[in-house]
C-alpha cells in the first residue's frame, strides 16, 4: 500500500489501513488528557487513528499530546489559533482517512469497546451513522448517573435501521444532539459537504442534526460506552 502523509504531524500511514478516525479538539483540557486519550489508544479496535487537535491551548495540553504521540504511530497533533471546538473539528476532518469519523471530546473517557462495537454495528447494515447511549460522571460529586438523553429508546422506531422518515417528530428528541455519541460514515459525510460551524458556541448542533435528517440508514448501540464529564469548574 503507498504511504500518506498526516498533515501537520508528517506521519506516514498506509492508506486503506484506518477503520475509524478519531478527532479530539484540545483546549486547556491537560487535567483530563491522559484519562481521554488512554481510552481511546486502549479501544479494542486497534485500526484506527487519533487526530488531536490544539486550539490554542495555554496549559500543558501539547506537551502531554506530543509525548503520546512518539509512543503512538497511530497518534497526530493538529496545531491551530484558538477558534473554537467547530474549527478544530474540521481541521482533523480534512486530515481524516478513516472509512468512520467519530469526535469525541478530550475531558470525556469512553468504555473500551465502544469503537468496535459501534464500527461492526455500520458494517453490518450499511449504516451512514451509529449512535450509543451515555453516562454523566459528576466531576464535582465523583459519581456517574445515566444520561436518558442520550437516547431516548421509547420515541426509536421499531426495527434495527431507520430514518428521519420513520419519526419525522421526534428524530430530534430521540437523541440528544452531540456529536461525541455518534459514529459517522466519512464519504457520507464528504458527499454531503456537512462541517462544523465555527462560532463560539453550539457550534455542533448544526451539523448533527444536519447528518441525522440527511442520513438514510441510522443504527444504535444500547450500550453506555461515553462517560461524559459535567460539574468542571471553570
Amino acid at each position: 500500500m503507498r504511504g500518506h502523509i498526516c498533515g501537520d504531524c508528517g506521519k506516514e500511514r498506509k492508506m486503506g489501513e484506518v477503520k475509524v478516525s478519531v478527532i479530539v479538539p484540545v483546549y486547556n483540557t491537560g487535567a483530563y488528557l491522559e484519562q481521554c486519550l488512554s481510552g481511546i489508544q486502549g479501544q479494542t479496535l486497534k485500526e484506527i487513528e487519533i487526530i488531536c487537535v490544539d486550539d490554542g491551548s495555554s496549559d500543558n495540553s501539547v506537551e502531554q499530546i506530543k509525548k503520546l504521540e512518539s509512543e503512538d504511530a497511530r497518534l497526530c497533533l493538529l496545531t491551530q489559533k484558538n477558534r473554537g471546538g467547530g474549527a478544530a473539528r474540521n481541521a482533523g476532518m480534512r486530515h481524516a482517512k478513516g472509512k468512520y469519523l467519530v469526535f469525541l471530546d478530550s475531558d470525556d473517557y469512553f468504555h473500551p469497546e465502544m469503537l468496535e462495537k459501534m464500527y461492526l454495528r455500520c458494517e453490518e447494515d450499511a449504516a451512514q451513522i451509529c449512535v450509543c447511549k451515555a453516562k454523566c460522571y459528576h466531576e464535582d460529586l465523583g459519581f456517574e448517573t445515566p444520561e436518558p438523553a442520550s437516547m431516548r429508546e421509547e420515541l426509536l422506531p421499531e426495527g434495527g435501521v431507520f430514518n428521519w422518515k420513520d419519526m419525522p417528530e421526534t428524530i430530534f428528541d430521540a437523541f440528544h444532539n452531540w456529536p461525541w455519541n455518534k459514529m459517522f460514515l466519512r464519504s457520507f459525510i464528504e458527499e454531503k459537504g456537512l462541517k462544523f460551524q465555527e462560532i463560539r458556541r453550539t457550534n455542533d448542533l448544526f451539523f448533527t442534526c444536519a447528518a441525522l435528517t440527511e442520513a438514510e440508514r441510522i443504527v444504535t448501540v444500547r450500550e453506555e460506552f461515553v462517560y461524559y464529564r459535567v460539574g468542571i469548574a471553570g
